[in-house]
């Protein structure tokens, strides 16, 4: 029965969300994501409170990792250099600039 066991039911929300959870995961709340579909968390993994996943690409965090309030994973970018990031030929159904994604990866026990 849903709500008998919140500590379940917060792993199959997780499980549900992420590509991967490995066991032992713990995210406390609140936690924000874009899609959650490309993320994926090693075991023994302990995220804390008020982080931010933007997960436009591959989040991959391994095995007994431990992540401080607040911290922010960014897969989106775009150049630093404006002629290369403004994009003043786009058309009306087009943003004014170039955006890219690229993966982020954190390794075991880091």
């Amino acid at each position: 029965m849903p709500g008998s066991n919140p500590e379940a039911d917060k792993t199959s929300i997780l499980k549900n969300l992420c590509e991967f959870v490995g066991d032992n995961v713990w995210i406390e709340k609140p936690f924000f994501c874009d899609y959650g579909k490309n993320i994926s968390i090693g075991k023994n993994t302990f995220i804390n409170f008020n982080c931010v996943f933007l997960d436009t690409n591959k989040i991959v965090i391994g095995e007994n990792v431990l992540i401080a309030p607040s911290v922010q994973i960014y897969t989106a970018t775009h150049p630093l250099k404006a002629v290369e990031r403004i994009n003043s030929n786009h058309k009306a159904n087009e943003a004014p600039y170039r955006t890219l994604t690229k993966p982020v990866t954190i390794d075991d026990n880091f």
